[in-house]
């Protein structure tokens, strides 16, 4: 922000000093404590910056240090006084800590006793909207490895004591270690690599709703992100950035991991103008998989502002191969939920769905309304997310709709994705383990190869079931998930596994 007020204030009084840090962030403010500039400390720990032209008496300056922890500096202006000069000025010393090679992990650390859990990664800029703080997206109290040379070695952290656990994903072991940080030394990560303790032939895990820097909000770098994704264990990411058609295919490869996860191309279609055609939006869906356009508007994304759902859908549904339309977080927290949560408006009535009613319904109606003989209806999306996130409430009402189309013959897959848009929400879980036989080796190392018409048509098909830990089999007869039994009785069979520390 110094870059601004400087040019304003150029006939205000110069501060000049030093700060013991390799880079810090300053904070200045006037009397009464109120906000004037912020700017980044040099390499050197040095700083300038002006203040207005009429300051005068008690300042202050935050520093917080990009390896965490902060201090104060008092100053005083003299009135008329041209400039200040603050000497150099001790700020707390991290320690650092040496990462392990060669495998991917993800790193949480908890601040014990009177330590607290460390901002990795913080952009220290300390924005506010009220009494919110807003963290950066990058932001969290966990660090990924994606095993590969291009890996960070180490971490600079705040002096104190931590446990660290190292994980990958919930069909892994789970490691722990305590580990003192000392001012200024440097100390080795002495933690065990995650080991594999259950295996899942015949299927693929994958989330379908994932995002990073290329969606209008989130600022998460592609690199964490799939570094993130690496070190949850899956298999399968697709891309569904807002209204932005993107690749990670290019990066997966220079990043030296197209043997440990497959992508997808996708888009998150976003409707928020409220129209005559919609006035209460489309929702949000995912369009998969999809082939980028790079000279058209946000990659060749279908169009989305004042469209019924059903017009998305043909366009989506027209496109080569028949991409998936996932409905995206039809209920959010309730059934008075925003605009992204499509059941709770239905697009035009502003009505929530009723799952306790028939869709021929008034309220329900607008769901199965064609504009013309042998047109979409707004029902005609392939796929509905029913776990999103770590919410439970959005979960168990998404459900009941869920079930009360298929009681009506509307046979739609269920899904379960991580709509992860910042390094504090875990991607990959909850995760889809879709029924897929892969082409190839049965024993070959990495993610199976990907046959991407086959696993549409399992998408399609439902045959894929979605999980926060736990690995399921199930069959009826001789049928499994998306598959369909007839007869009047057949032998249920359920077995339930998972790693010990998830709780079933």
């Amino acid at each position: 922000m110094a870059g601004i007020t400087d040019r304003i204030w150029q006939r205000g009084p110069r501060v000049r000093g030093r700060v013991d840090a390799r880079e810090a962030t300053l904070h200045v403010y006037g009397p009464e404590n109120v906000p004037i500039t912020h700017l980044e400390s040099g390499a050197d720990g040095q700083f300038e910056f002006r203040l207005p032209p009429s300051s005068a008496g008690a300042h202050r300056i935050r520093v917080l240090p990009r390896a965490g922890g902060e201090t104060e500096i008092d100053f005083d202006v003299p009135p008329g006084a041209p400039s200040v000069e603050i000497g150099l000025r001790p700020t707390p010393q991290p320690g650092r800590l040496a990462l392990p090679r060669g495998e991917p992990i993800r790193l949480t650390f908890i601040g014990l006793g009177e330590t607290p859990n460390p901002r990795i990664r913080s952009d220290r800029r300390g924005f506010r909207v009220g009494e919110r703080s807003i963290r950066a997206h990058s932001e969290s109290n966990a660090y990924s490895l994606a095993g590969v040379p291009g890996d960070v070695r180490f971490l600079d952290l705040p002096a104190g004591h931590y446990r660290v656990l190292g994980s990958r994903g919930p069909l892994w072991s789970l490691g722990l270690r305590e580990v003192e940080i000392r001012p200024g030394e440097e100390t080795s990560l002495d933690i065990e690599p995650p080991v594999r303790l259950l295996d899942h032939p015949g299927w693929l895990s994958a989330d379908f709703h994932v995002h990073a820097a290329p969606s209008d909000d989130s600022g998460l770098p592609l690199r964490q992100r799939l570094a993130d994704f690496v070190a949850m264990g899956a298999d399968l990411v697709v891309a569904t950035e807002h209204d932005n058609v993107f690749d990670y295919a290019p990066l997966i490869e220079e990043m030296g991991l197209a043997g440990e996860i497959h992508s997808l191309v996708g888009v998150e279609v976003t409707s928020t103008y409220r129209g005559s055609e919609t006035p209460h939006t489309a929702g949000h869906s995912n369009a998969f998989p999809l082939a980028p356009q790079p000279e058209a508007y946000r990659g060749g994304a279908p169009k989305s502002q004042n469209r019924r759902l059903a017009r998305i859908a043909e366009e989506v549904h027209a496109l080569p191969g028949r991409p998936i339309l996932q409905l995206n977080h039809p209920r959010e927290s309730g059934f008075d939920s925003g605009l992204g949560s499509y059941f709770s408006h239905l697009s035009v009535s502003g009505q929530a769905h009723d799952p306790t009613l028939p869709l021929t319904a008034p309220g329900n109606r607008p769901l199965i309304e064609r504009a013309s003989p042998g047109a979409a209806r707004d029902l005609d999306f392939d796929a509905m997310e029913l776990l999103n996130g770590s919410s439970m409430v959005h979960y168990r009402i998404a459900r009941a709709d869920w079930f009360s189309l298929l009681l009506q013959g509307e046979v739609r897959t269920a899904t379960a994705n991580s709509d992860s848009h910042n390094a504090a929400q875990i991607v990959a879980l909850p995760v889809n383990y879709v029924a897929y036989t892969a082409p190839g080796k049965p024993d070959q190392e990495g993610p199976p190869a990907l046959d991407i018409a086959s696993l549409i048509d399992a998408v399609r098909g439902g045959r894929l079931y979605g999980s926060t830990g736990p690995l399921l089999e199930i069959r009826l007869g001789e049928r499994g998930p998306g598959e369909r039994f007839e007869g009047d009785k057949g032998e249920l069979f359920v077995r339930v596994r998972a790693a010990p520390w998830v709780p079933v």
